[in-house]
């Protein structure tokens, strides 16, 4: 049962605000937020919404759809049942992926599940691997595809083997595919796939499960080794692993299908991801999707790779497709034939470990020519990149005028100082002391020894009980707090080293929803962990970059640089952002930056993209095609945030 509303803390009321509010939004019986979702509608602190979300959970307010992903407990009895009308697409309420170490259980649909195992599988005798069955909606496809190919039931018991943690859902599994196809499966058995030591098989089909690298634990020698060989960090997701691992069970000229989460594609371990894989396979084709076909939390890729002995760690030639949904696989059982079927542009292109192949997914024709512009270059080689200010203590450190706190003491405001928050909280693209609504302490040792307001606003902070995220500890001061005292700030209420790191001149959304801005920010206050910091390396051309950026060409470049998470938020990282492709602007003329000077002025007075927009496609000498290519692309990723 729910407990009664006053238990609510004020956090915990705005969260569930704003899920309701989503509720209304999408209609009766849905109404789905992830932690990304709060933070940005509410301007809380991952933290907070972390805690806030556990605490919800527990009360009985809202469920808990995935790891990533809640919704509104409409139940009175704390049972959650998801009553939003999906796709046809085969998928059973029991086809989900389990691991034992926390995963994400994610659903097959099964037109993917049907097409990886038509590719995996060439003849009814081919030896399979599933490394986690589930309950076996691919273990079914594997079955159904070699009788479809001639084998006879002693030959599809004695080449199917698989692995699951969960012993129930294999004896399930074995129950279902004996009903429906009166046969044993001897060779799949419970237990850890790390522990799995089963025969060489010509083929591997499956879906691992994904756990961030802080939700799942394995033993350090599965680590070590895969560190050691392959240069796996602290980042790499679990699915990663369960690849590698399964790898050495699949011979020569075998096949490799796998759904995979799209996060390898761009993030900074999957860049040791490829390399493994260039190392041990030739990938014959990355298959991604529009519209998520899996959860809202969950975004998947499919990967079809050839094992092979003879692969160059360097570089090899990829065909990208990227489908609308999963519709566009029905009746393919290649390559080439699902190439002629997808409605989307796919590109074959030479890559490297690495190379973004999100952008090559998403955007190829479009990354293609700007790979082959000698104008564009990355934005890491014209400007700085850095986070904005963390200060670990929102509450602590920072003011908001229309949420002032009766509990702490009153503060003079010459130790305040202005505070680019969030972007929620501007609505022009010029940041100035004056329309930052937001404040940050502003207090060093000197002002405290006066004995004045600043020395009661700090002895307040060291005396308040105040907790640790993610637990249920608490502290007796802020000072306590172990990632503050982590910080090695000294004294730890005075923000001063880090103040001076986070000013400059243009400011990046860290998360982009349908609206997208490029901020400058003109007095160069300090910026909140909310917005990604660009320095220009030439102070002339911030002018020009912001032109740039706040075109739709920008636009499109920062989100193919961004990660598009399940419920639409396209986050940018540090990492990312640096990717970001962008003109060389050494490469042109004082006319051109003149003109985009002159345009990112207008723009700044009317906000209306059309004059910025022809500008920077006159400047960069963009033939219309690739104009068209721009306003195609720009119009699919706001696709990508309405389906995702």
């Amino acid at each position: 049962m729910t407990t009664p509303s006053g238990d609510l803390s004020p956090t915990e009321v705005r969260i569930l605000s704003a899920l309701r509010n989503q509720k209304e939004i999408d209609g009766p019986g849905w109404g789905l937020g992830n932690p990304l979702y709060f933070r940005q509608t509410t301007d809380l602190e991952k933290g907070e919404v972390e805690y806030a979300l556990q605490k919800l959970v527990e009360k009985g307010y809202i469920a808990r759809v995935n790891r990533g992903l809640y919704c509104i407990n409409t139940d009175e009895n704390a049972v959650f049942e998801l009553n939003r009308p999906t796709p046809d697409t085969g998928v059973q309420p029991q086809d989900f992926k389990s691991s034992g170490h926390e995963p994400t259980q994610v659903y097959t649909p099964a037109r993917i599940a049907r097409f990886l195992t038509d590719w995996a599988v060439r003849q009814g005798r081919t030896s399979v691997l599933e490394p986690t069955v589930g309950s076996g909606n691919i273990a079914k496809q594997i079955c159904r595809r070699k009788f479809d190919l001639g084998a006879n039931p002693e030959t599809v018991e004695t080449t199917v083997f698989g692995r699951e943690v969960d012993e129930d859902a294999v004896n399930k599994l074995k129950e279902r595919i004996h009903r429906e196809f009166e046969i044993s499966l001897p060779g799949i058995s419970a237990g850890d796939i790390f522990a799995y030591d089963g025969p060489m098989v010509e083929a591997i089909v499956g879906n691992p499960p994904y756990a961030g690298a802080s939700n799942f634990s394995l033993p350090d020698s599965v680590k070590t080794r895969f560190t050691e060989k392959y240069g796996f960090n602290g980042n790499t997701d679990l699915y990663c692993y369960v690849t590698a691992h399964v790898t050495q069970y699949l011979e020569s000229g075998g096949r490799l299908a796998v759904v995979l989460s799209n996060s390898w594609l761009r993030k900074r371990y999957g860049t040791e991801f490829k390399q493994f894989l260039f190392s041990e396979y030739d990938i014959r084709a990355i298959i991604g999707f529009e519209h998520t076909t899996f959860d809202a939390g969950t975004n998947p890729v499919c990967l079809l790779a050839e094992r092979s002995e003879e692969s160059s760690g360097d570089s090899q030639e990829i065909e990208f497709i990227q489908l609308r949904d999963e519709a566009e696989l029905v009746g393919a059982e290649t390559i080439d034939e699902l190439r002629k079927q997808a409605m989307l542009p796919s590109v074959e292109s030479p890559v490297n470990p690495d190379d973004n192949f999100d952008e090559l997914l998403r955007a190829p024709e479009l990354i293609e020519y700007i790979r082959n512009d000698s104008l564009f270059t990355e934005l890491e080689t014209v400007a700085n990149v850095r986070i904005g200010l963390q200060t670990l203590a929102k509450e602590f450190y920072t003011f908001d005028p229309e949420k002032e706190s009766s509990s702490s003491p009153s503060l003079a405001e010459k130790y305040k100082q202005p505070f680019a928050h969030s972007p929620s909280n501007f609505e022009s693209p010029r940041i100035t002391g004056d329309n930052a609504d937001r404040k940050l302490l502003d207090i060093d040792e000197t002002d405290v020894a006066n004995q004045n307001s600043a020395a009661e606003y700090v002895e307040w902070g060291e005396n308040r009980e105040v907790g640790q995220r993610n637990t249920d500890e608490t502290f007796t001061g802020y000072n306590e707090k172990p990632r503050i005292k982590g910080a090695n700030r000294d004294p730890w209420y005075d923000l001063s080293d880090e103040k001076t790191k986070c000013t400059g001149p243009v400011l990046l959304p860290r998360r982009i929803y349908k609206a997208y801005t490029a901020y400058w920010n003109q007095d160069q206050i300090v910026a909140n962990e909310n917005f990604l910091i660009v320095t220009p390396n030439d102070a002339s051309t911030t002018e020009s970059l912001l032109a740039f950026l706040n075109s739709t060409l920008g636009e499109v470049c920062v989100r193919l640089s961004g990660q598009v998470y399940g419920g639409g938020v396209c986050e940018l990282s540090v990492t990312g952002a640096k990717s970001i492709a962008c003109p060389e602007f050494d490469h042109l003329n004082s006319d051109a930056h003149e003109l985009l000077s002159k345009s990112f002025n207008t723009f700044l007075d009317t906000q209306n993209r059309e004059q910025l927009d022809q500008t920077v496609y006159e400047t960069l000498g963009l033939p219309d095609s690739v104009r068209s290519l721009i306003e195609d692309t720009a119009a699919k990723s706001l696709r990508e945030v309405a389906v995702k």
